[in-house]
């Protein structure tokens, strides 16, 4: 019987904020979970919370 190999990940997110030459920022989002599902609602979320913090850090004066 062939050996099989399983790895386990424990669920966690990851966020690089990134700002340019121009000041401006952007942001990437990474997310697991247990399924796909559960990840991009995770992602989802976490984007939005993204979106508010970017677009008041890129306001045009």
């Amino acid at each position: 019987m062939a050996e099989t190999s399983r790895e386990m990940h424990a669920s966690q997110s990851s966020v690089e904020i990134s700002i340019n030459a121009k000041g401006l920022w952007s942001a990437k989002v990474k997310a697991y979970a247990d399924t796909v599902d559960d990840a991009i609602k995770l992602a989802e979320q976490k984007a939005v919370e993204l979106e508010l913090k970017i677009n008041s850090r890129n306001t045009i004066t």
